[in-house]
């Protein structure tokens, strides 16, 4: 079996996980900070 395609795919799911992830707790953040400034 080749292993690379395997191994690319995988990355780019956790990546991709990762992100989003990070864009929801992110954006609850600067929607926080946001109502605080304002």
């Amino acid at each position: 079996m080749d292993f690379t395609w395997f191994k690319s795919a995988g990355l780019a799911a956790v990546q991709n996980f990762a992100h989003a992830i990070l864009g929801v707790f992110g954006g609850q953040r600067r929607r926080r900070a946001a109502r605080q400034l304002g």
